[in-house]
């Protein structure tokens, strides 16, 4: 697991209420399946944005794009890379 899977995790605990242990969900998972939601997906992207120092592309701002861990993780290195 890469430093930004797990940075990740541990927004998305503190963003979402969930049933399920975020901790050990597959980076494939559905995030609407744990517990996301358009406000929950909200405050995880200004997290990111706070934790990594960048802004999301308004294009980039919309909530079926980034579905699970691993998108927001590629999103994030193209970003930092960038």
């Amino acid at each position: 697991m890469s430093e930004i899977e797990i940075k990740l995790r541990k927004i998305l605990k503190n963003t979402i209420d969930s049933k399920f242990d975020l901790s050990k969900i597959s980076n494939k998972k559905n995030l609407k399946k744990v517990g996301m939601n358009s406000i929950s997906f909200i405050k995880f992207i200004t997290e990111i944005e706070n934790e990594f120092n960048f802004e999301f592309e308004d294009d980039d701002l919309i909530f079926d794009k980034f579905d699970n861990l691993k998108k927001f993780v590629t999103y994030i290195k193209n970003r930092l890379n960038s």
